[in-house]
């Protein structure tokens, strides 16, 4: 079972989910540049990261729930800018 489908169930009908996502385009954080294990996946020092265009978030998220928010942002929180996708959901049923 993955993970978008385990925090569903723990949610009531109508609970909301609000996440932010690696994006594709996240070179700075593991995008490029490390050791691709499947697409969009790399190792990254290590650890497994797994970055997301918009048709992969959206097919994540396309069972039991529904979109309210879905941006594609860079953040300044971190050293070098950081690009995401921030969502908002709900659950669906």
């Amino acid at each position: 079972m993955e993970i978008a489908e385990r925090i569903r169930q723990c949610l009531p009908p109508g609970g909301k989910l609000l996440c932010r996502l690696n994006a594709t385009d996240d070179h700075h954080y593991g995008a490029s540049g490390h050791p691709e294990i499947a697409p969009d996946y790399y190792l990254v020092d290590g650890a497994p990261k797994r970055f997301f265009d918009e048709r992969a978030v959206r097919e994540l998220f396309a069972d039991g729930w529904r979109i309210l928010s879905l941006e594609h942002r860079v953040s300044g929180k971190y050293a070098l800018p950081k690009a995401l996708w921030e969502a908002a959901l709900e659950r669906s049923d």
